[in-house]
């Protein structure tokens, strides 16, 4: 049974953010946020730990034991916007992680939690975040 420290450390040195903006025209601004974190892993039986684990923090993620054809390793993902809010919080922005991301997805989930990303000025933003501007 893994910790919320075994977690947190999980996701520190495997996990992978997912950050899209889109053009919307469903959108008042124009555009659309996606936010999410994957894991993949060469273990299924590892994946639904962490799935189990997540579950035991208030977390909900999904499991697919193929990703797809062209990638077929069990996958872990971690969307919507309280569940990724939760994982930053849980997590200290002090430690280091292996992808150099945290900071930036933390930024991120911060603005969309917020409501921000629905105005020019949040939405300007997290183009920032993402290095498009």
């Amino acid at each position: 049974m893994l910790n919320s420290d075994m977690i947190k450390g999980i996701l520190l040195s495997l996990g992978k953010v997912d950050f899209h903006i889109e053009r919307s025209d469903d959108s008042a601004i124009g555009y659309r946020t996606r936010l999410r974190l994957n894991v993949r892993a060469e273990s299924l039986d590892f994946i639904e730990e962490l799935h189990r684990g997540l579950l035991r923090m208030g977390v909900e993620s999904t499991v697919k034991d193929k990703e797809h054809s062209g990638r077929p390793k069990p996958i872990l993902r971690i969307g919507g916007i309280k569940n990724l809010y939760i994982l930053t919080e849980a997590i200290s922005d002090e430690l280091p992680d292996a992808k150099n991301e945290w900071t930036r997805f933390r930024q991120a989930v911060d603005i969309v939690a917020n409501r921000n990303h629905l105005t020019e000025e949040g939405m300007q933003e997290l183009f920032r975040i993402k290095g498009v501007l």
